[in-house]
């Protein structure tokens, strides 16, 4: 009996590291994509928040996509709370798409219909600000 509760409790201990997975393992880190489309779901819990985008083709099929993005952890630490992105509201996402033909995209960054722009790993004023340098010649930093 003491083996059999053993084994147990390995195993559940075991079952959330089988949940995550590699970030190379579904994403392809060379292929960039942009998406416009509406939100259609919200998951924002770890290991990573997920949404559900459906984006319309040219041709005007509609295409369910999942997106997914940092931790909540990172998210908060970046301003971002539940209600950032919420269902019905129309964004464009931009980020690596996942392999082969899978309707995959890890976000990274999102702009909403008012223009505002948000980073999952922190705010932005617009998609050109991320790299600006923000350093002054009169200053010594260390």
């Amino acid at each position: 009996m003491p083996h059999f509760l053993l084994a147990v409790i390995l195993f559940l201990l075991a079952v959330p590291a089988l949940a995550h997975h590699s970030f190379p393992a579904e994403f392809d880190k060379s292929r960039h994509g942009e998406l416009k489309g509406r939100i259609v779901g919200v998951w924002y819990k770890n290991p990573h928040a997920r949404y559900r985008m459906e984006v319309t083709t040219d041709d005007g099929t509609v295409e369910e996509w999942d997106i997914q993005t940092t931790s909540v952890t990172s998210l908060r630490r970046a301003g971002w709370d539940p209600d950032t992105l919420t269902p019905g509201e129309t964004v464009r996402v931009r980020g690596d798409l996942g392999h082969g033909d899978s309707r995959k995209l890890f976000m990274r960054g999102m702009e909403k219909a008012d223009g505002s722009e948000y980073l999952p790993f922190g705010p932005v004023g617009s998609w050109s600000e991320r790299n600006r340098v923000n350093a002054s010649a009169d200053i010594e930093y260390g």
